[in-house]
């Protein structure tokens, strides 16, 4: 499963359009799995079934998202519009500046997240970690050093 920044890793990637023509959306704030699995419909979340939705919303002065309606659901009549609403509620975009253009923010709803399955597996990383994180994060001895192997698959 797909997820965007700040990293939500509960909903898909997420962009933006209209006036911004499919520049990649940059959000400040985004939901969190937890969001998304709150939000999950029920009947949804019982039936074990995901879908897609597509919101088309305008930012307002504080760069969140309002007046958000859906352009399409996939699967209908499971409440999928509604709980992608209430997660736009959760976000903020990153440039200010954007007031008043309207965006299309898709969402997509995977079963994994509604039964805390959730597997992130092409993060977007806002920022990558330096050699002075690692070594931070690294347990130091007393007498000064580190013998430490660090395998990444």
């Amino acid at each position: 499963m797909h997820l965007k920044t700040a990293l939500a890793a509960g909903v898909a990637a997420l962009f933006a359009s209209g006036a911004l023509a499919q520049q990649a959306a940059t959000w400040a704030k985004a939901p969190s799995v937890a969001d998304v699995a709150a939000a999950y419909p029920a009947k949804a979340r019982a039936a074990g079934v995901g879908g897609v939705v597509n919101l088309t919303c305008t930012i307002d002065y504080d760069a969140q998202p309002r007046q958000c309606y859906a352009l399409g659901e996939q699967p209908e009549g499971y409440g999928f519009a509604f709980a992608a609403k209430k997660l736009a509620e959760k976000m903020r975009w990153a440039d200010s500046s954007r007031n008043g253009q309207e965006v299309r923010i898709p969402f997509v709803f995977d079963p994994k997240v509604a039964n805390g399955a959730a597997v992130v597996t092409k993060p977007l990383w806002a920022a990558m970690p330096t050699p002075a994180d690692f070594q931070a994060s690294f347990p130091q001895s007393a007498n000064g050093v580190v013998d430490v192997r660090v395998v990444l698959a």
